[in-house]
């Protein structure tokens, strides 16, 4: 099976996915200025509330004057079954302002919080936010830091990385030739096959932190024992999906850049433009979501893997830029003739265009070939995002699927099953119902009884929980319609062919 990684990097000790409150996987932000940190709570447990953006027009408010952002409003509320999102994190100057509860917030931030106060901080890091473009402090530099010859601690600059955001919302790849990944003191050359690195904000230079170290050994070990020091200087990559001839990082939503070899590299690019699909899922956010795919080194039975959204017939690809050779030919394997038509030629701006017969095709292998090199691509055309909730002193742990489905169906328009794997070998199966969502992706209270959300263009969602513990090992998910396994007639599937889609626990990857 091919493991698909999800955009979860490091848990922190305050970080719990907020999914069963709210729906929505939250992307990368950052924002400066004086802002204001509202807090409401009964003194129980933390719950993640709200960054409020922008107002109700959905107009981005920036200062003029000094660059910085405006006062934006914080919310943080104490509940009874509160839960902080994953990659959450608030830092007055990169100090960490959260903790477990009110007294340890107090005590570790010399704060005497009241209820519903409003507390200012000189600079706020947010990691975990509403999608959109937020004010940037960014300056365009990052450096790559590797593990050199007898454990040298190796250091390369890179500058001009484009924060500037297209009209479809996309941020530019910036592609770096490997071959100019070197040392900027000794000239050691980085070698595409380390696996041992790091990409580090600039500040990890500007404030002197990479000077205490001389080896590598000592600053990985500096960063990977504390969560503090590694979320201040470590760049999360953020979605980003590297290859056999790439390393990537889509830089906390600040930047997108790619390390790769020009002697082996064969992308494929596929269409993130709104403007080319009848839906756009909201975990599609562009600058999160890896729609560039390195197929080098592929084979048929470990093939490069892309995520296609199910309810979308037809996709569009290109060449992927700096690869090595243009495309040559492609057709799917192991399927009817007809179950896919591939276009060639300008399609919307693409040269390719891959039309799926029906919904049942959703996992189908694709042989891609140039003038020197045949590679595989598996296209895996999915309806829901699955995550959990395990946390240190989480009891009541959760797997939860995020089910996208058209928005004038309902979510009790399809019948959602869970095939649960026990450390044991034993199995069991159970018919999930809607679970209710307390929460907007704002963090504003939903009224009683409210399942479902909006998804995304043309989309709704709603959630379906599986309660774990430590005998769970993984959830397999498959949807169908509604009554199509209990009435006189089969109504159809909706997703999730063989045995469906199958979330593993201890990677807390989905795996194909």
């Amino acid at each position: 099976m091919k493991k698909k990684t999800i955009l979860a990097w490091l848990l922190s000790f305050v970080m719990v996915i907020m999914a069963t409150l709210s729906g929505n996987a939250m992307p990368v932000r950052a924002l400066t200025g004086t802002n204001n940190i509202e807090f409401q709570y009964d003194n129980t447990s933390l719950e993640f509330g709200e960054i409020q953006w922008k107002d109700s027009e959905d107009v981005w408010h920036t200062q003029t004057g000094n660059g910085e952002a405006e006062a934006t409003a914080v919310r943080i509320r104490y509940g009874n079954n509160g839960a902080l999102a994953n990659h959450t994190e608030l830092r007055n100057n990169g100090t960490p302002i959260l903790a477990d509860n009110k007294e340890a917030l107090e005590s570790e931030n010399g704060l005497a919080l009241e209820s519903n106060g409003s507390y200012s901080f000189e600079h706020i890091e947010f990691i975990g936010s509403p999608s959109g473009p937020p004010p940037s402090n960014f300056d365009g530099i990052s450096y790559f830091v590797w593990r050199g010859a007898n454990d040298a601690l190796c250091v390369h600059e890179i500058t001009g990385l484009d924060t500037s955001v297209q009209p479809d919302g996309t941020i530019d790849i910036i592609y770096i030739p490997v071959s100019d990944v070197k040392d900027d003191t000794t000239q050691e050359q980085f070698e595409m096959e380390n696996n041992d690195y790091y990409w580090l904000w600039s500040g990890a230079v500007a404030e002197g932190f990479i000077s205490n170290y001389s080896t590598y050994s000592a600053l990985r070990e500096a960063l990977e024992s504390d969560e503090d020091t590694k979320h201040k200087y470590a760049i999360d990559p953020c979605g980003a999906e590297n290859g056999k001839s790439t390393i990537c990082t889509n830089g906390n939503r600040e930047f997108r850049a790619t390390i790769y070899d020009p002697t082996t590299f064969e992308g494929v690019e596929f269409s993130n433009n709104k403007a080319d699909y009848d839906y756009f899922p909201n975990f599609w956010d562009p600058n999160v979501f890896s729609s560039t795919v390195d197929i080098s080194g592929s084979t048929a039975e470990d093939p490069a893997v892309y995520e296609s959204f199910l309810s979308e017939s037809a996709i569009y690809f290109d060449n992927a830029a700096n690869s090595v050779n243009p495309i040559t030919g492609i057709r799917a394997l192991d399927v009817p003739d007809d179950a896919v038509t591939i276009s060639e030629g300008v399609a919307r701006g693409y040269d390719y265009k891959i039309q799926f017969g029906s919904n049942f095709f959703d996992n189908v292998v694709f042989e891609i070939t140039t003038a020197d090199v045949t590679y595989y691509l598996e296209i895996v055309r999915t309806a829901l995002q699955i995550h959990d909730t395990m946390a240190p002193g989480v009891t009541d742990a959760e797997v939860v699927a995020e089910v996208y489905y058209d928005e004038n169906e309902s979510y009790d328009d399809y019948d959602v099953y869970a095939t649960i794997y026990y450390q044991d070998g034993s199995t069991s199966i159970k018919k999930l119902a809607a679970s209710e969502i307390k929460m907007d992706m704002m963090g504003n209270p939903l009224p009683a009884g409210t399942y479902e959300l909006e998804g995304g263009d043309g989309l709704k969602l709603a959630n379906f929980n599986v309660s774990i513990d430590s005998s769970v090992v993984g959830v397999y998910f498959n949807a169908v319609k509604s009554g199509a396994l209990t009435g006189n007639t089969y109504g159809g599937s909706y997703f999730g062919s063989g045995n469906g889609v199958y979330y593993d626990i201890e990677s807390r990857d989905v795996i194909y």
